[in-house]
């Protein structure tokens, strides 16, 4: 009979811990947010054409770059290539220096490894596919996030 009772005690347990298992696997999957992941063909035209609008003002941004006004901020998007292709990640603190942007990671690489927000990271000027200015007049720059907006 002992032995019973301990079946039923551990079956019974066993359910419970089952339940609060689930229910804890339930409320985290309606917790979930959508990613902020935009999953676009590198050789997509609406991109290929944002990315060469972003690189004929780069001269422009880099001037600026190197003499900023007070209320200014920048970001530079590069080109960081992995195993699965290219992945864009946005920079912060900016600077450029004999043909290279150096600056922190502002966004967590999904493919990139090694690498997290707030690493340091550099890459060629050729390699930079957008940019932005941010100051009390707005922002400018940003041509590759409309085009990723649509998608």
């Amino acid at each position: 009979m002992k032995n019973v009772r301990n079946l039923a005690a551990g079956l019974v347990l066993g359910v419970i811990g089952f339940a609060c298992v689930a229910g804890l696997l339930l409320y985290a999957i309606n917790q979930a947010k959508p990613s902020q992941i935009v999953r676009i063909n590198s050789e997509n035209p609406a991109l290929q054409k944002a990315i060469g609008e972003a690189q004929k003002g780069m001269d422009d941004f880099i001037k600026a770059l190197n003499a900023p006004k007070p209320d200014q901020r920048f970001a530079v998007k590069g080109t960081f290539q992995t195993l699965g292709g290219p992945e864009y990640l946005w920079v912060r603190k900016p600077v450029f220096k004999d043909g290279n942007f150096s600056g922190e990671l502002d966004q967590q690489p999904i493919a990139l490894t090694g690498k997290h927000k707030g690493d340091p990271v550099s890459f060629a000027k050729k390699d930079a596919v957008d940019w932005l200015i941010k100051d009390d007049n707005g922002i400018r720059g940003t041509f590759t996030e409309k085009v990723l907006v649509g998608h």
